[in-house]
């Protein structure tokens, strides 16, 4: 099954807020939650970014891949 980055981005909101709303009311459940954090880098290709940055800085794309 293909799912898009929208696709999925949407189902994963999904899933946050329904574990988030589930949480605070389950049985033995002490934690409230105040935010939520996404990281999106194993989303999005990063490659571009890393060629963009070889483009107008030489030989430091490889150096910023790396870190």
């Amino acid at each position: 099954m293909f799912v898009n980055r929208r696709k999925f981005v949407t189902l994963a909101t999904a899933g946050a807020v329904t574990a988030t709303a589930i949480a605070p009311g389950a049985k033995g459940a002490s934690t409230k939650f105040r935010a939520i954090a996404f990281d999106g880098f194993p989303i999005i290709d990063p490659r571009p970014v890393f060629a963009k940055a070889e483009e107008l800085f030489p030989d430091k794309g490889s150096e910023l891949s790396n870190a």
